[in-house]
């Protein structure tokens, strides 16, 4: 017995409420532990930007941009404060806000690919394709992703009527993951969009089984990237 009492005394800890909050995806509960902590911790930056951070992963922008704000004006920076408030101004469409922020995090010393990525679907989002494929290319050489990567070079190409470039990186990740909706409706776009209509239509009869596919690829041809 005295063994078995050693043994369970040498167990690794238990999670802490917020840990589990966050493993399980609860980030509305997560706000809502954090914010209770504020009465006796009301300017700690640390949990400021946990708040914040909950806040965003539930999809409640306007509060994430509440506690960013304020702990700017308690003077307070960082790089994942200044990534969260790039990524809070991209959800909202404002692209060259959100490329600010992402120069200022990078100024701060970050460095890592979730960075590069969303500086490259900001560019994109404003034209600028250089600068995006750059980005992407920068995040696959910081071990992002190839999946997110490669379907963000594709729209690029798409983007630029570059259509047989984005239907070569995107067979790519089919042949790899062929069932992975984001790349079954970017192949499809681009096939329909290069007129590879046959092609096109094989993967819309699988991905639509029950909807007339001949007026999908109509829809597809018509969609501007």
């Amino acid at each position: 017995m005295t063994f078995l009492a050693a043994c369970a005394s040498t167990g690794a800890p238990s999670p802490s409420v917020e840990e589990q909050l966050e493993t399980t995806g609860n980030y509305s509960g997560l706000a809502e532990h954090l914010r209770g902590q504020l009465a006796s911790h009301p300017n700690d930056p640390v949990l400021l930007l946990k708040l914040a951070q909950a806040y965003y992963q539930s999809n409640d922008l306007e509060s994430a941009q509440f506690y960013l704000s304020h702990l700017e004006t308690l003077g307070h920076q960082s790089p994942q404060q200044s990534l969260l408030a790039g990524k809070a101004a991209a959800d909202q469409g404002e692209f060259a806000r959100a490329l600010e922020h992402y120069a200022k995090a990078q100024l701060q010393g970050l460095s890592s690919s979730e960075l590069a990525l969303r500086q490259g679907v900001a560019h994109s989002q404003l034209g600028q394709y250089e600068a995006a494929t750059n980005a992407f290319n920068t995040a696959r050489l910081r071990g992002h992703d190839e999946l997110a990567v490669k379907n963000n070079l594709a729209m690029v190409q798409m983007a630029q009527g570059h259509y047989h470039q984005a239907s070569q990186l995107l067979e790519g990740l089919y042949r790899r993951h062929p069932d992975n909706e984001q790349v079954q409706a970017n192949l499809a776009l681009a096939w329909a969009k290069g007129g590879e209509l046959e092609k096109a239509h094989k993967l819309l009869s699988r991905i639509y089984p029950d909807q007339p596919v001949s007026r999908v690829l109509r829809q597809l041809q018509a969609l501007t990237p």
